[in-house]
């Protein structure tokens, strides 16, 4: 961006999703990046719009030495891993999960790297979106086909 745009003074702060929508209506910050699916993602500041800027897919991670799946029962007997409610994976956890009575749940995570250790540590599966593994080393962690995108219904 500095060399197609020289004037142009960038900055990137990481927030908490409440704290950042006070920031945009205060004038403090001029943009907002969000998850679609976290809570605040699904509500627009007073005054702004939404610009999609990216459609990522979700994928679920296992650990290495897993079997890998050909169907999402393949993955009912795992242990899944638990996700926060309002990490933007959670519905999409649920969704995959809604068809799995029997998968066993344990542990909980809201960032994707806390995920991907539990994960690369045998401790669950996970879903999580494709940019979280986009080239990262995954000598311990497999990467299973796209399960969904962020269009959940």
């Amino acid at each position: 961006m500095r060399s197609e745009f020289p004037g142009l003074e960038l900055q990137i702060h990481e927030m908490d999703g409440e704290k950042a929508q006070q920031e945009l209506r205060a004038g403090t910050v001029d943009l907002l990046i969000v998850e679609a699916e976290t809570p605040i993602g699904r509500r627009s500041a007073r005054g702004t719009r939404d610009v999609p800027i990216l459609e990522e897919p979700w994928v679920v991670v296992t650990p290495a030495g897993t079997p890998a799946p050909t169907t999402l029962t393949d993955l009912e007997h795992l242990t899944w891993l638990g996700v926060d409610t309002d990490a933007a994976a959670h519905g999409a956890t649920e969704h995959v999960r809604r068809g799995m009575p029997l998968a066993r749940t344990a542990h909980s995570y809201y960032d994707y790297n806390t995920a991907l250790a539990l994960v690369a540590g045998g401790l669950g599966v996970a879903v999580v979106p494709s940019l979280a593994v986009h080239g990262m080393p995954l000598e311990r962690v497999k990467e299973e086909a796209p399960v969904m995108t962020t269009a959940l219904s």
